[in-house]
C-alpha cells in the first residue's frame, strides 16, 4: 500500500523510534499461580456475599483448586507456550466479545467527547472542524502505517520523555532487545498491536460468532447524515491525501441533506447479532453487497448529526446531551464500525468505538493527538474561502439501498425497537469541588477516592448494600495484553461506606478508613497492571476447559459465581483533560454505568441507569458523600 503523502509537517511523523519497534521484545503476560487466583477471588467477592454465600464460594474454589483446576492450568500453560506472539487471554477475550449475541450499542460502544476548539469560529463551523479532524486522523493513520508514530511508553522518569539519548539508543537497539534497553531508563513500552484495529476495521455479524475484519487498502470514508449514506474518496491511487479545502466543500454538500431517509440502514446494527446476521444476508441477496462492503471497508465513518447540543459547554453538561451522544436516534450510527466520529451541528466532536477490536488506550491516544493537531496546526482555517468549482456532486457518492417491502418493514421495526430501548435509559451527573490536590495532603490517591465515592454513594442510595463493581485496568505493558478486572468493592471500601453512612462517625476515623482504602486500592491496581489479578485467569481456565471438552466445574455454573460476575456497577475514567465527557450504558438492567474524571480541584461523575435503578438518586448520594469527605478533610487540620 502506498503511504499517504502528508499535507503538512506535524508531530505524528516525528518519532525516532519506530512504532512497532518494541513488539518483539515486550515481556509476556504471565499466567498467575492457581492458588493465588483462588485466594484473590475469595477475598474480592467477600464484601458483597452473605456469610453462607462466602462459605459456598470457598468450598467451590477449594474443590476447583484441588481437582480440575490443576488440569486446566496445565492446558492453559501449554497453549500459552505454543503461542509466543500473544497473551494467554487475548484470543479468549476477542471471542468473548465476538460470540456475544446481544445488541452491541450502549455497553460495547462507549463515547468520549473532546474539548472545544478555543477559537470559536473554528469550533462553531461543523464542516470546518470535521475537515480538520479527518485530515489529522488520516495523518495519524499514515504515521501508524509507515511505522513512524511514537510508541506508547510509560516513563517513570520524566527526564527521558523527550531525550535524544534515550530515543536514539532505543531506536539503534535491535527489536529483540529494545525493551530491555528502554527498561534501563525506567521507561516501559506498551503493546501497540491494538492500533492495527483502529482504522479500516469493522465487526461483521455472522452465525454464532462475529468476524473482526480489517481492510488495509481503504481509500474512502463513509458519512452518515439523517440516515443517508455517502462515500468520499480521501486518498487517491498514488497515496495522495485529499485537498482539505475540497474535503470541507464536500462536507458542506453533505450537510445540505435535510430530509431523513425513511429506511435508515444503520438501525439494523442495533439489533441482536443473530437477527442482524440473517437480515444482512437478505440485504446481500437483494443486491446490497457492494454498499455493505463500502461501509465495512471505510477507513472510518463520520456521523453528521442534525441537532445541536442543549448545553453551551461540557462544564454544564445537559443529561440529554450525554444520552444522545451515546445512543443517537437509530438513523445515523453504524455501531459495527471500529471508529465513528460524531459531529453535532455546533461543532462538538465525539468519538464512538466498537470495543471488540481494541480497548480505550488507542482511541484515547488518537483523539488526544488529533485534537491537539487540529488546534495547533489546522489543515483549514475559517478565513479560507471554499473552492468554487462545484465538483462535490461528482465526488460525493450517495450510496442507495435496494430494499424489498419485507426489508423496509424490518428496518422500520428496528428503529422503533431501538428507540424504545433507548427511552428507558437515563443519565445524570454531578461536579463537586474536591480533587487530587485535596487528596494529596492526606496521602489518598485520586482514583481510589473516586472509587470509594462510588462505593459509598451506592451504599447510601441503596440503604446499605454492597455489590460487584468493575473497574478496568490495562495490561498493555505486556505483549498482547488487554485488561484485567479491578474489583474496587473491597472490605476496606465497605467499612468506609458504613462509616460515611453513619451520622456518628468522627472525622479522624473517616480519614483513617479513607487512607486504608487508598493503600489497598493502590495494591490492587499494581497487581492488576502486572497481570496478577484473578478474573482473567479464571475466565481463561473455564474457556480452555470448553475448548478441550472438559466438563465445566461446578464453580463456573454456580449461582454464587454468577452473582459475583454480575457487575451492578461498571466504571471507567477519562485519563486526560482533552477528553471532557465520556459514558456508556449499565451492563445489567438494575445496574449503573459510571464514567468519572478527577481533576486537580474537582471530581465529575456521569452516570447512566435503567428504570430498575436511579442515576439521579445515586448522584445525589455521591454529592452527600463528597460533602462528608470534604468536611473530614477540613477537620483533619485540627486533629
Amino acid at each position: 500500500m502506498a503511504s499517504i503523502r502528508f499535507v503538512r509537517q506535524f508531530s505524528f511523523a516525528s518519532s525516532v523510534i519506530p512504532t512497532m519497534h518494541f513488539q518483539k521484545s515486550l515481556p509476556r503476560l504471565s499466567i498467575p499461580e492457581l492458588k493465588d487466583s483462588v485466594h484473590r477471588f475469595q477475598a474480592a467477592t467477600s464484601p458483597f456475599l452473605t456469610a453462607s454465600e462466602t462459605d459456598e464460594m470457598k468450598r467451590l474454589l477449594d474443590d476447583f483448586e484441588a481437582s480440575s483446576g490443576k488440569t486446566l492450568q496445565a492446558l492453559l500453560q501449554k497453549k500459552n507456550k505454543n503461542n509466543p506472539n500473544t497473551s494467554y487471554i487475548s484470543d479468549f477475550w476477542y471471542d468473548m466479545y465476538l460470540k456475544d449475541r446481544r445488541p452491541i450499542p450502549l455497553t460495547h460502544t462507549p463515547f468520549m467527547t473532546v474539548m472545544q476548539d478555543p477559537i470559536k469560529l473554528q469550533q462553531s463551523n461543523v464542516a470546518l472542524r470535521c475537515t480538520n479532524f479527518i485530515i489529522s486522523a488520516l495523518n495519524f493513520k499514515s504515521a501508524l502505517d509507515s511505522n513512524k508514530l511514537q510508541p506508547d511508553i510509560y516513563y517513570t522518569k520524566e527526564q527521558w520523555k523527550n531525550s535524544g539519548l534515550y530515543n536514539n539508543l532505543c531506536a539503534f537497539a535491535p527489536s529483540r532487545i529494545s525493551w530491555f534497553v528502554s527498561y534501563l531508563f525506567g521507561a516501559f513500552p506498551l503493546d501497540m498491536s491494538q492500533y492495527n484495529n483502529l482504522f479500516s476495521a469493522t465487526r461483521k455479524p455472522d452465525d454464532k460468532k462475529d468476524i473482526l475484519t480489517n481492510y488495509k487498502n481503504s481509500k474512502h470514508i463513509i458519512f452518515f447524515r439523517a440516515g443517508k449514506i455517502f462515500s468520499v474518496q480521501v486518498i487517491d491511487d498514488d497515496g495522495k491525501l485529499i485537498d482539505p479545502s475540497s474535503l470541507r466543500s464536500h462536507i458542506e454538500y453533505i450537510l445540505c441533506t435535510e430530509s431523513e431517509d425513511a429506511f435508515p440502514l444503520p438501525a439494523l446494527t442495533t439489533l441482536p447479532r443473530d437477527e442482524w446476521t440473517v437480515i444482512r444476508k437478505e440485504l446481500e441477496n437483494q443486491g446490497n453487497s457492494e454498499l455493505l462492503h463500502s461501509i465495512d471497508s471505510a477507513i472510518f465513518v463520520v456521523t453528521l448529526e442534525n441537532r445541536k447540543m442543549l448545553s453551551k459547554d461540557f462544564d454544564n453538561t445537559h443529561n440529554d446531551d450525554a444520552k444522545f451522544l451515546l445512543t443517537g436516534d437509530g438513523y445515523s450510527r453504524w455501531f459495527d464500525k471500529a471508529l465513528n466520529l460524531v459531529f453535532t451541528e455546533d461543532g462538538n466532536c465525539t468519538v464512538q468505538m466498537e470495543h471488540s477490536g481494541s480497548d480505550g488506550i488507542p482511541v484515547v491516544r488518537l483523539m488526544t493527538d488529533v485534537l491537539k493537531d487540529t488546534i495547533t496546526n489546522p489543515a483549514v482555517l475559517h478565513s479560507q474561502p471554499l473552492p468554487k468549482n462545484g465538483s462535490s456532486s461528482n465526488v460525493v457518492k450517495r450510496l442507495r439501498t435496494s430494499l424489498t417491502p419485507g426489508l423496509r418493514d424490518k428496518i422500520k421495526d428496528s428503529v422503533v425497537r431501538y428507540q424504545n430501548r433507548v427511552s428507558t435509559l437515563s443519565f445524570d451527573h454531578c461536579r463537586f469541588p474536591l480533587g487530587v490536590d485535596d487528596c494529596k495532603p492526606h496521602k489518598i490517591g485520586g482514583d481510589s477516592l473516586a472509587q470509594l465515592v462510588i462505593q459509598a454513594a451506592y451504599y447510601e442510595s441503596s440503604g446499605g448494600k454492597t455489590v460487584p463493581t468493575y473497574e478496568s485496568c490495562t495490561t498493555a505493558a505486556f505483549k498482547g495484553g488487554r485488561t484485567e478486572t479491578l474489583r474496587s468493592c473491597t472490605m476496606h471500601t465497605k467499612a468506609a461506606s458504613e462509616a460515611l453512612y453513619s451520622s456518628h462517625t468522627d472525622s479522624k476515623v473517616i480519614l483513617d478508613l479513607l487512607q486504608k482504602c487508598s493503600t489497598y486500592h493502590s495494591k490492587l491496581t499494581r497487581e492488576a497492571a502486572l497481570g496478577k489479578g484473578c478474573d482473567r485467569h479464571l475466565f481463561a481456565l473455564n474457556r480452555i476447559g470448553e475448548e478441550n471438552g472438559i466438563p465445566t466445574h461446578d464453580l463456573f455454573s454456580s449461582e454464587v459465581f454468577r452473582k459475583s460476575n454480575q457487575f451492578i456497577i461498571s466504571t471507567s475514567t477519562l485519563p486526560n483533560d482533552e477528553l471532557i465527557a465520556g459514558g456508556f450504558g449499565p451492563v445489567t438492567s438494575d445496574g449503573l454505568g459510571v464514567g468519572y474524571k478527577i481533576h486537580k480541584d474537582r471530581i465529575g461523575l456521569l452516570v447512566s441507569s435503567y428504570p430498575d435503578n436511579s442515576a439521579t438518586k445515586f448522584v445525589k448520594a455521591a454529592e452527600l458523600v463528597l460533602d462528608k469527605i470534604r468536611y473530614a478533610f477540613s477537620k483533619s487540620e485540627f486533629l
